[in-house]
């Protein structure tokens, strides 16, 4: 099930005043995410971008995101993978000296985000299976069908 459509609107620059609960700065993967949640939450909110397209530090990933137990990963035939084992492939590649907590954290957190992003927006989440991601021990790369 898909939520219903936002206000959408793109200014060069805003003129008017605008009273909204929440000011998100960046429309990344992050702010758009959040606005999305807000929303979602019945929270009125605004998305203040610099760029005349929203992207941020994710279009420096081409838009790939790294996720387990996904239902892209299942419709795909990749059962054998969790949150412990995509923790344990980010410690090894940062050879034991990323923040345990965080990566615990992400690990457990990005699977079930992936899937209620599509669930309740229809992003329909594809795998990347043609190549196995450097420091990945399984296929977990995600992307949306225009960046694949």
């Amino acid at each position: 099930m898909t939520a219903p459509a936002r206000s959408v609107r793109r200014a060069e620059r805003v003129d008017e005043e605008i009273q909204v609960a929440v000011a998100i700065v960046g429309g990344g993967a992050c702010g758009l995410t959040a606005a999305l949640m807000l929303a979602d939450a019945g929270v009125d909110c605004v998305v203040l971008e610099r760029d005349a397209l929203p992207s941020g530090s994710t279009a420096l990933s081409s838009g790939f995101i790294p996720a387990p137990g996904t239902r892209a990963q299942r419709a795909h035939g990749v059962a054998d993978d969790s949150a412990a084992r995509f923790a344990a492939d980010i410690q090894a590649k940062a050879h034991g000296r990323a923040a345990g907590a965080l990566v615990d954290a992400y690990a457990a957190a990005i699977g079930p985000a992936l899937d209620a992003l599509e669930a309740r927006h229809g992003l329909e989440w594809m795998l990347l299976d043609g190549f196995l991601y450097p420091g990945h021990s399984v296929h977990r790369m995600h992307a949306l069908p225009q960046k694949t």
